[in-house]
């Protein structure tokens, strides 16, 4: 007891003296052992642990982690780095387990809401939580607000899936295979750490993973590498996605060829992590919808003034909803195609209102809408009303201060002091958003501050703005091309391949 650390029968023993002779309550909560160590083993020992752990002596109440031969999985999509085990039993207990809703939560509840979550989440390696005692014994008394904020603030949250740490498994594998196996999966999981997955052929996890899974010393691993294996592979696609849900102005804005290979990567990464996990496993449809949305996406940014071709990317978008319904950022896009594409600003408001009802708190429905509804004549008042809306929600919010700058200086009530205020006020909350340099250079421009104007775009070409082209076309800059002999210097030093003697 003085060193940290109760012999597994001496703990029994304390368990059993409160239930049976004191007469008291005992819930006993365990998570299995890292190492295994207290069994007396390394190599199986947590297994033992289990084994003992899992043994009903008298009335108390245990709820267990695993079953005796497997082990807890623990990563970062369940609270940050917990056990799957842990995060879900807590849930349970705040209601979530609370099946008729009698705000109560009986020990048959929570089993059945463990069972349901932890073995689905941690697929397909297998952990089975257990639990033991009275199944009608009261856990839980369930506070109602507290629950329906907790269930508020889920339903806002994109699906995680994230690698997983197997406590004592790798160790008790590693240790019974070759020096060049050993050698082998430390590769697998180099290459999964730095994200070499398909290429080079030779030197990718994809090489390492088809030759370990012919391991049969291995198989106990198999799962947990599919798993590490598809969870590293969508994880570029799924940072994306959240950037865009969390309102970074510098993802929103991201365009261009580089972008457009991205995507492309993403969609075959997302393929792939589909196929290792199977049709059975609960993020396969999720996946599949992310690539049905990268699809159409790329569709979207292609489009342009093409009728056709905007057709034909909301028949994709729509496609990426039969998979996975209610995704705030597929009906983004679809707005994006009737206001831009086809010209219908109300469906294009219908879409956009719709990602906000799915998304109360998200920034860019009402940020996207004002921009396309900008493009309409006689709307532009309805505009600054939703990039007010936006204020009210976050005011401290780069991408609303960008569109407000946006709204200032480029229509028929252009306010281009109002304009610089707000582009500033971007750039101290998000200074490495490159266009908002471009834009604040504009406006300098046009109240003929010329020499801050040449400050501001010099600033944007550094950060990487640097369409020389775009330079060269927009009027906006015409007062900076008049003073010609610093715009040539500013496009010699920045653009010399470009300029010709």
């Amino acid at each position: 007891m003085g060193g940290g650390a109760f012999a597994l029968p001496m703990f029994q023993d304390v368990v059993t003296t409160l239930s049976a002779q004191n007469k008291a309550k005992v819930v006993v909560i365990t998570d299995a052992c890292r190492s295994g160590k207290l069994a007396g083993s390394s190599v199986g020992g947590t297994q033992v642990t289990g084994s003992n752990l899992a043994r009903q002596y008298a009335n108390e109440i245990k709820i267990l982690s695993c079953q005796p031969e497997e082990y807890s999985i623990e990563g970062e999509q369940w609270g940050g780095g917990r056990g799957a085990f842990s995060y879900n039993l807590v849930n349970a207990l705040y209601g979530m387990a609370d099946g008729n809703n009698d705000l109560f939560v009986t020990l048959q509840e929570v089993g059945r809401y463990l069972e349901d979550h932890v073995t689905a989440e941690v697929a397909p390696v297998s952990q089975v939580p257990m639990v033991l005692g009275n199944r009608n014994e009261r856990m839980a008394k369930v506070d109602y607000k507290l629950l329906s904020a907790l269930l508020s603030g889920k339903t806002s949250q994109m699906q995680m899936f994230s690698p997983i740490e197997t406590r004592g498994m790798e160790d008790d594998v590693l240790a019974g295979v070759d020096t060049t196996t050993r050698d082998l999966y430390r590769l697998f999981k180099k290459a999964l750490k730095e994200k070499v997955f398909l290429e080079p052929v030779n030197a990718c996890a994809e090489t390492y993973f088809n030759q370990l899974i012919q391991e049969p010393k291995f198989e106990r691993l198999h799962s947990t590498m599919k798993r590490n294996y598809a969870a590293a592979l969508q994880d570029d696609a799924q940072q994306t996605l959240n950037k865009v849900m969390k309102s970074d102005l510098k993802e929103i804005l991201s365009s261009g060829a580089t972008e457009i290979n991205k995507y492309k990567l993403y969609i075959r990464h997302l393929e792939k992590a589909s196929t290792l996990l199977g049709q059975k496993h609960y993020m396969y449809p999720i996946l599949q919808g992310r690539q049905e949305h990268f699809k159409g996406y790329l569709m979207v940014s292609e489009s342009h003034n093409d009728v056709k071709l905007g057709i034909k990317a909301l028949e994709q978008l729509r496609s990426s909803l039969i998979w996975q319904p209610d995704q705030p950022l597929v009906y983004l896009d679809m707005s994006s195609v009737f206001g831009i594409v086809l010209g219908e600003p109300d469906s294009a408001k219908y879409y956009d209102l719709l990602a906000a009802s799915l998304a109360p708190t998200w920034l860019l429905p009402y940020t996207h809408l004002s921009n396309i509804l900008c493009r309409y004549k006689g709307r532009l008042d309805e505009a600054k009303i939703l990039l007010d809306k936006a204020l009210t929600i976050d005011s401290n919010a780069a991408v609303v201060w960008y569109f407000l700058g946006i709204w200032h200086a480029f229509n028929s009530r252009t306010d281009y002091l109002a304009a610089e205020n707000c582009f500033n006020k971007s750039i101290l909350l998000d200074p490495t958003v490159q266009s908002t340099y471009y834009y604040l250079a504009c406006v300098l421009n046009e109240q003929n501050k010329i020499d801050a104007a040449y400050n501001q775009l010099e600033l944007a070409i550094n950060k990487g703005y640097k369409q020389y082209d775009k330079f060269q076309q927009d009027m906006r800059l015409e007062n900076m091309r008049q003073n010609s002999e610093r715009w040539k210097t500013l496009m010699k030093k920045h653009f010399p391949d470009k300029i010709k003697e």
